[in-house]
């Protein structure tokens, strides 16, 4: 029955033994009581308490730290994710309590052990019952108590624990709440590594060239095979043709200037710039959205495109690991196939392409060269760059004839033209303003329909690198495309100063493979033939931009009135000056074609090497992937087929298949600090455990761990001899009374041994006012007290 009566004790139901004794000693004085028990059962029965919050706590530790995925919502009906949410609550609630308790089981435990030795500052006296309050710490009680510590380790021991305790006390209940709500987050349901069928070379040389592309991609409709540089030609231009050139807002009315599948914003680190969804005919590769940087200031435009074949081959796998899924007989797998939100995430080097545009220049039939802008790094300064031909400063004004330099378009065909013309030049390495970054360049020269026996023409610099990025698979209510995803170090200053040779290739676009990437249209599906380049500006209603500025309003600036007002240009100005008129917000044109022209080489660079994914001798009706070689498989994707042997010189890039749901897992620095805190209140107790169950322990203690108990010991215990306590009865205010040290000795009226004992609590100062603060006795204080015999308290033992 005693074991029974101490872990209700232990449990904080001391009210049924109450009740009992109540019923079955109805009359009577209280009885003697043992103040310390040294048998194994008793220190069983009162660790057993502790052993509840620590389990609970340690499963929950398990399950964050090794992850649960519960799915979607708690159950098939989400109506009532409410109440769940609610009950886990009061649960984590629980826990905190539980937790509490036991701290105060265990200081309480440690608290009686110095009273019966040595004693304890009058301060630390209700400790056990006040340390779990974040104010007790700079209370006088606590801070006083210090300089006590400092005598010995023992003491020291009592004011780590109370430290530790009261800390622990303060923080579990914002752990267990942590560790107890299951949080929406991305879990990691797949990861494998898979092969590339080829080289880095293959798949990244340092020159593109027609050779390396299949023979189809010179056909006619080479445009519609997704892996051929052309491949995206179509996508690009049905978005182009819903964007407005001139302030790269939608076509389609106002409020629609961010569609999704014009602008699609929000992608991963990336939510102020523009996004081109590109979806491509034959299906083969999976829809990507290529990452548009606008530099203000005439900086340029760059362009980023997810590598085709790594997204290909990624696409293959996540559906494999869908099917698996489906399939799966394990409850815990098929609780993924309910996720709504799934993402991929892989390596994949990707071209970063690079184009800056000139303002218009006025180039006469027997013109040979013409001004192409500078590709320089943020780092370097105008000052480096080598002064142009004395011809730009005829076409540009002082700002400008810094950043430009002439070159020979000779070989280029110059007859006069209705229609707008494109053609591509090469260029040499030092345009790009320092000498030592040596990246190749290409120019284009776009011509506007000749005004009599001369042009409006605009020239671009373009370059190209392969940087190493990861690429993302997003899914949305709008869209689903692979994206890079740019982070805040160097990926993501790659895009404005990408000619850092060591995170950058540069690439040479050989002549051959551009004439793939805009190659001709026949003449009987356009008014004149023209490139796929021309095709795309004629859509665009880009080559009608002089046109709309000489007949249609504009926004000029009226020097009267000092604002901007809507009127025709002048009529004498000729279509340079037209182009180059940049008040009122315009001038934005010559960006657009940096728009247009960096994202059509970075989609058509991102193809580069798909073919060899694909299993092309079979009917092109019937094309299909390559079984891919993985290895390093964890969780599901072990099941997936894979080829039997790697391909030689492949490329292996890692794969990690993340699903969306409500999951119990550690995965941010609050969950980490949640699990320091769970796991440091498991460590005290743990340790407590074992002290109190140790061989040679065994010493337990239920005396004094309520308010009205330690209350009842100060009042049946006598009046100190010593005035250290003198005037306190209304209040203390002295740091010296704080610290008063105060213990618990055994008392006899007689120095019988055999007399009745009795507790009581005595100062340190009224021992050494007798004479006796070593001894076992105190003499009598005065004439009419009897002689009182003081003894430490000895286990097992009963006391009144």
């Amino acid at each position: 029955m005693s074991s029974f009566v101490d872990i209700l004790r232990a449990f904080g139901l001391d009210i049924l033994n109450a009740t009992r004794r109540s019923w079955t000693q109805r009359s009577g004085p209280e009885t003697p009581k043992k103040v310390l028990n040294q048998t194994l059962k008793a220190a069983l029965s009162r660790a057993l308490f502790h052993l509840v919050p620590m389990t609970s706590l340690s499963v929950m530790i398990y399950q964050n730290y090794h992850t649960l995925y519960i799915g979607p919502y708690f159950t098939q009906d989400p109506q009532k994710d409410p109440v769940i949410l609610a009950i886990i609550q009061v649960a984590a609630k629980f826990q905190e309590l539980l937790c509490v308790s036991s701290l105060t089981a265990i200081v309480l435990q440690a608290l009686p052990r110095e009273l019966l030795g040595d004693g304890v500052p009058l301060g630390l006296l209700g400790s056990g019952l006040s340390f779990s309050g974040p104010s007790w710490f700079w209370s006088t009680d606590f801070v006083v108590a210090a300089r006590w510590m400092k005598t010995s380790w023992a003491r020291a021991q009592l004011y780590i624990l109370l430290i530790l305790a009261g800390g622990i006390a303060v923080f579990i209940g914002p752990a267990a709440a942590v560790l107890f709500l299951p949080r929406s987050q991305n879990i990691l349901a797949g990861k494998t590594t898979y092969s590339l069928n080829g080289s880095v070379t293959d798949f990244w040389p340092s020159s593109v060239s027609a050779g390396s592309e299949p023979s189809l991609c010179g056909y006619t409709n080479s445009s519609l095979r997704s892996i051929c540089p052309s491949g995206g030609y179509e996508a690009l231009r049905q978005t182009l043709t819903t964007f407005n050139y001139t302030d790269y807002t939608a076509n389609t009315g106002i409020g629609n200037a961010y569609q999704p599948q014009l602008q699609a914003q929000g992608i991963r680190n990336n939510r102020q710039e523009h996004n081109l969804l590109t979806q491509n005919t034959q299906g083969l590769i999976p829809p990507v959205l290529s990452t548009m940087h606008i530099r203000p200031l005439n900086w340029g435009t760059a362009a980023i495109s997810p590598h085709a074949a790594s997204v290909a081959v990624s696409q293959y796998l996540i559906r494999e690991w869908a099917n698996i899924v489906a399939q799966s007989n394990s409850s815990h797998w098929s609780k993924y196939q309910w996720s709504y939100g799934l993402f991929a995430e892989t390596t994949g080097t990707s071209p970063v392409v690079k184009a800056r545009c000139t303002q218009a220049q006025n180039l006469s039939m027997d013109a040979e060269q013409a001004a192409f802008r500078y590709l320089y790094r943020a780092t370097d300064s105008s000052a480096e760059f080598t002064p142009p031909a004395p011809e730009a400063a005829t076409t540009y004004s002082l700002l400008w004839a810094r950043d430009v330099q002439m070159a020979n378009i000779s070989t280029l065909d110059r007859s006069p033209s209705s229609r707008v013309r494109t053609q591509w030049l090469a260029l040499q390495t030092a345009f790009v303003g320092n000498a030592k970054t040596l990246f190749p360049l290409t120019g284009l020269l776009l011509e506007f329909p000749w005004d009599g026996e001369s042009r409006a023409a605009i020239t671009c610099s373009v370059s190209a690198v392969w940087h190493n990025y990861t690429v993302v698979s997003e899914r949305s209510t709008d869209y689903g495309a692979w994206v890079i995803n740019l982070g805040t170090g160097n990926d993501y200053n790659s895009v404005h100063d990408y000619n850092d040779v060591q995170h950058n290739r540069p690439i040479t676009l050989e002549s051959s493979w551009l004439s793939l990437l805009t190659s001709k249209i026949p003449v009987s599906d356009a008014d004149n033939g023209g490139t796929l380049l021309d095709s795309i500006l004629d859509d665009t209603g880009y080559t009608n931009a002089i046109y709309d500025l000489r007949h249609k309003p504009q926004q000029m600036w009226d020097l009267a009135t000092l604002r901007c007002v809507q009127r025709m240009m002048h009529s004498n100005w000729t279509d340079t000056e037209l182009w180059n008129d940049i008040a009122c917000g315009k001038g934005q044109n010559s960006n657009y074609m940096e728009f247009v022209l960096a994202s059509l080489v970075a989609d058509g660079l991102s193809r580069f090497g798909s073919h060899r994914v694909f299993d092309l001798a079979i009917d092109e009706r019937e094309w299909r992937l390559h079984q891919p070689f993985i290895t390093a498989s964890t969780l599901l994707l072990k099941q997936a087929e894979s080829a039997k042997n790697s391909p030689p010189n492949g490329v292996m890039q890692p794969l990690s298949i993340y699903v969306e749901g409500l999951a119990f897992s550690a995965s941010s620095a609050t969950d980490y600090l949640a699990l320091v805190v769970a796991v440091s209140y498991i460590l005290i107790a743990g340790l407590h455990v074992v002290w109190v169950l140790g061989p040679g322990n065994c010493i337990s203690s239920a005396a004094w761990d309520t308010v009205t108990e330690l209350l009842t010991l100060a009042i049946v215990s006598p009046a100190p001899i010593s005035k250290s306590l003198a005037n306190t009865a209304a209040g203390i205010h002295r740091f010296k009374t704080y610290g008063t040290i105060v213990k618990v000795r055994a008392s006899s009226e007689t120095a019988d041994k055999q007399s009745k004992q009795n507790l009581r609590l005595v100062l340190d100062d009224d021992l050494a006012l007798s004479g006796l603060a070593a001894s076992s006795s105190v003499g009598p204080a005065g004439p009419n007290m009897r002689h009182r015999t003081l003894q430490r308290v000895t286990a097992e033992v009963e006391y009144s």
